[in-house]
């Protein structure tokens, strides 16, 4: 066919500067309320575990002290399920894997 051909032109994205990017990765990293959490107060390791009761007792008190509202403990464990924590129930009820808590001066509790 001997129509005239259109040059295609490849869309280009916009650069954006890295003090965006480094803003925006900021911004995420202040406004992730369960990672702040984790960081604070947990520790996660393979061999560890928690009762759901007492991470979410612990979870309450961490964002009151933060002058923070907590979640509802149902959204908590969405939350950490979403994070790839697994749950688990045993005799004595019901336990996140994978994840302890850690006392006040920093050590490791595994058990729970």
């Amino acid at each position: 066919m001997g129509g005239r051909r259109v040059p295609r032109v490849a869309a280009r994205r916009p650069r954006i500067p890295a003090q965006v990017v480094d803003a925006t990765a900021k911004y995420r990293s202040d406004s992730d309320h369960l990672g702040g959490f984790l960081r604070a107060r947990c520790v996660s390791v393979p061999e560890a575990s928690v009762r759901t009761g007492d991470l979410y007792d612990c979870y309450r008190r961490w964002a009151e002290s933060g002058g923070e509202r907590p979640w509802a403990q149902r959204t908590l464990g969405i939350r950490l399920g979403e994070r790839g924590y697994e749950r688990s129930r045993d005799a004595i009820g019901r336990r996140w894997l994978g994840l302890g808590l850690l006392d006040v001066t920093g050590r490791e509790e595994v058990g729970g």
